[in-house]
């Protein structure tokens, strides 16, 4: 019994033979002996379409704000690495002309 399990074939034996794009004919005029035609189609709508141009000014102003003393304070973020591990920062720096 179970050599006729393991005799089931769960699908065709022979692949299916299909056709592909690139075996398509040609819509071309027939070419001379001694030319060469290379078919293809304009398949643009699987391109990644080109990004919009990049703002000039930043979307978000920055935050900082002037000191009564004559200084200003400025919130920042950068990241950094540290032993190999990206670490996201919050910088606040304080500037005071001299």
């Amino acid at each position: 019994m179970l050599w006729f399990v393991l005799q089931v074939v769960s699908g065709p034996v022979l692949p299916v033979v299909r056709r592909h794009r690139s075996d398509a004919p040609c819509a071309a005029t027939p070419a001379a002996s001694d030319e060469v035609v290379v078919c293809g189609r304009d398949d643009d709508r699987y391109r990644l379409k080109s990004l919009p141009p990049r703002p000039q000014e930043p979307l978000v102003p920055k935050a900082a704000m002037a000191l009564p003393g004559g200084g200003r304070v400025a919130a920042e973020v950068e990241q950094g690495s540290v032993g190999g591990v990206a670490s996201n920062r919050l910088m606040l720096r304080l500037s005071k002309p001299f």
